[in-house]
């Protein structure tokens, strides 16, 4: 919808030095204005890694029924995004290393790395002279399972010994002390920095949300956890050091194990963002899956109705990003525009049109391609009507892949 900062004199003056550029494919992008907008929280020394993949911040749950495990993807609000299914397998505990996801497997002694959007699993551990895992953590260095005895391997799987232990149903990091969820409902603590030998720190423990909690996991300030209950769904919970729950979450299906939550630190932009403007005849209206669910959509004309996303001032200057457009499933498709134009202005200049089917189904994240953006000048994306039917101006999204 349109919002109030339209009305704002500055940004008046800004609209209407853009209504006077020429139209695609030659225009030109000065004259956007710029604001707040959103901004990472990692945004100052921001480390390139594998983001969920999803344009958000996501929670993955196990959980599993008979002879078939299920690995769930969430949204923050606890709703089925996706899952995998897999025969035969019985997974468990969660841990999360340079933001992927890796999981243990109690049919097997095995430790996975599990690819978000495909569900593929690239075998880490595979122990045969053991017999199971339930519990999973790492401390930066190490993983850490048990399996009558505590193991430790390295990042690449390699066994780096054992000691004597409990046999647990989960087990995490939180920077200082190795935690573990007992088969006896109890959460302890451990002090691991004298390996093999470690010493438990009694006044640290304390119990977990319910008796049926399995899995545990640390997300740097709190604990994760999944319960475990026959014929009826349990709950995911996120609790502090007290066993105090914090936020929990309805499991979608089967007896939970263990649920963790990877981050997005991607870079958006939405028609309602201060970094956003449009000029011209726009409508706004609402969607379920658009992005912030709000839209502008106009018909096609020859380029006179513009929608700009300006991210000069919410980049990191010298970094690439992978750079999105969103395309979401609605009603519309047989009107859409099967070539909407977005132009890019970059730090380097200014791309070609870049054109973008609206018509076909589904939601998904368009790539435009990889660029740098700085603070130089007026910077991002620039849509036009310039089209062979109706546009829509939602949202844009940028992913950082490196700098230089």
């Amino acid at each position: 919808m349109f919002r109030s900062f339209f009305k704002i004199p500055f940004l008046m003056l800004a609209l209407t030095a853009l209504v006077a550029l020429p139209a695609a494919p030659g225009a030109d992008f000065s004259g956007v204005p710029g604001g707040d907008g959103p901004r990472s929280p990692e945004q100052a020394g921001r480390t390139n890694c594998r983001l969920s993949g999803y344009g958000e911040d996501v929670i993955v749950y196990t959980a599993h029924q008979s002879w078939l495990s299920r690995i769930y993807i969430l949204d923050m609000n606890g709703a089925v995004i996706k899952y995998f299914e897999y025969s035969f397998y019985y997974f468990a505990d969660l841990e999360v290393v340079d933001n992927e996801v890796y999981v243990a497997e109690a049919f097997a002694p095995r430790v996975y790395k599990v690819d978000l959007q495909t569900g593929d699993l690239d075998l880490i551990i595979d122990d045969w002279s053991l017999y199971y895992f339930y519990d999973l953590a790492f401390d930066g260095t190490h993983f850490y399972l048990t399996e009558w005895s505590l193991n430790r391997y390295d990042i690449n799987g390699n066994w780096q010994g054992s000691t004597s232990f409990d046999d647990v149903f989960g087990g995490a990091w939180d920077g200082s002390f190795y935690w573990t969820l007992t088969d006896e409902a109890e959460i302890k603590c451990w002090d691991i920095t004298l390996w093999p030998n470690l010493f438990e720190i009694t006044t640290n423990n304390f119990a977990p949300p319910s008796a049926d909690c399995r899995g545990l996991w640390f997300d740097g300030e709190y604990f994760w956890t999944a319960e475990s209950v026959d014929g009826a769904l349990g709950k995911i919970y996120r609790f502090d050091h007290n066993g105090f729950v914090i936020e929990q979450w309805t499991e979608p299906a089967f007896a939970g194990w263990s649920a963790c939550v990877i981050k997005d630190d991607s870079l958006h932009v939405d028609n309602g963002d201060g970094t956003f403007i449009s000029v011209g005849d726009w409508h706004a209206t609402t969607h379920a899956d658009a992005h912030d669910s709000d839209l502008l959509y106009t018909g096609p004309g020859s380029g006179g109705r513009k929608a700009a996303w300006r991210v000069d001032s919410i980049v990191a200057p010298g970094e690439s990003y992978d750079l999105f457009v969103w395309k979401f499933d609605h009603g519309w498709s047989s009107v859409m525009a099967t070539d909407a134009r977005y132009k890019v202005y970059h730090k380097n200049g200014i791309s070609d049109s870049i054109p973008v089917d609206l018509s076909t189904p589904g939601d998904e994240w368009i790539f435009l391609g990889n660029f740098q953006f700085d603070n130089s000048s007026p910077q991002g994306v620039l849509l036009t009507n310039w089209a062979d039917g109706f546009v829509i101006a939602d949202a844009i999204r940028l992913v950082p892949t490196g700098t230089e």
